[in-house]
């Protein structure tokens, strides 16, 4: 663990602690803290706890509406037109992190591409708004 990132529930209380405890869960490390460990050990990125990643997103959903010309003729506008925009609607997706499709780099080459480390998910953004055209 690396005291500056998220870690779930799980993992923060199920992890080894000694003969008879979980054997799947190792034992928990503070990255960058003494330990009597050399630095790094045990916080490298693992299959250990890879998961599967698949999802379903529907990232940009925009829906606008168009006054008819007629309708605008008597306030001497040529056009109106109201819309709304949502980024990340919504995800469907069985993976145990915040955000399948976040990483903790952006580089493919990065041996910790694709790593959440427990990430925030991408932020739903609503947008409202209206063109005029005179």
């Amino acid at each position: 663990m690396t005291q500056f990132f998220n870690i779930d529930r799980y993992a923060a209380t199920h992890y080894w602690t000694g003969p008879g405890t979980s054997n799947f869960m190792p034992r928990a490390i503070m990255g960058g803290a003494f330990t009597g460990y050399t630095n790094g050990y045990n916080e490298e990125p693992s299959t250990h706890f890879l998961g599967n990643g698949s999802y379903l997103k529907l990232k940009t959903l925009t829906l606008g509406y168009t006054v008819p010309p007629g309708v605008l003729k008597r306030y001497n506008i040529s056009a109106i037109r109201i819309y709304a925009s949502v980024d990340n609607l919504w995800t469907i997706t069985r993976y145990d992190g915040y955000d399948p499709e976040q990483s903790y780099v952006t580089n493919p080459g990065d041996p910790n591409y694709g790593v959440d480390f427990g990430l925030q998910s991408a932020l739903r953004t609503v947008l409202f708004g209206i063109n005029l055209k005179f």
